[in-house]
């Protein structure tokens, strides 16, 4: 389902820094949190495609800070990729493995968060809005 047809009121609550958002655009989702978003931005003459472009830019932040638990709960469970004491060829593959995929995705992560996001925020030229 679109964010458009989403309630305002669960979009605040489901992705985080949204409520920023709603607040840039005067939306309110306290109280009429009940009513889409789209029917929000119609009321009020918004440029729909902006407003979701930003929401959307959050909802796909909040999905990558996912990445970064998941490495936090792999290197726990490895103890930072610290081999048991023994460990057969196939352990020592499995970490080495487990390594190169912890390297790789933190490369992604950073490309994604410091490069592309940030040259995306850029061309958007802020919010725009009709009074």
């Amino acid at each position: 389902m679109s964010l458009l047809d989403q309630s305002m009121g669960n979009i605040a609550r489901d992705i985080p820094g949204a409520t920023a958002v709603l607040h840039r655009f005067k939306l309110d989702f306290c109280c009429g949190g009940a009513g889409t978003l789209r029917d929000a931005a119609e009321k009020k003459g918004l440029n729909a495609d902006v407003l979701l472009a930003d929401l959307e830019r959050l909802q796909q932040r909040a999905e990558h800070d996912g990445h970064g638990k998941a490495l936090e709960r792999l290197d726990s469970l490895t103890r930072h990729y610290q081999l048991p004491d023994g460990a057969c060829n196939t352990w020592q593959a499995l970490y080495k493995g487990l390594q190169i995929l912890r390297n790789d995705l933190m490369d992604h992560i950073h490309l994604e968060n410091n490069v592309l996001f940030t040259q995306v925020d850029g061309q958007q030229g802020g919010v725009e809005s009709t009074p």
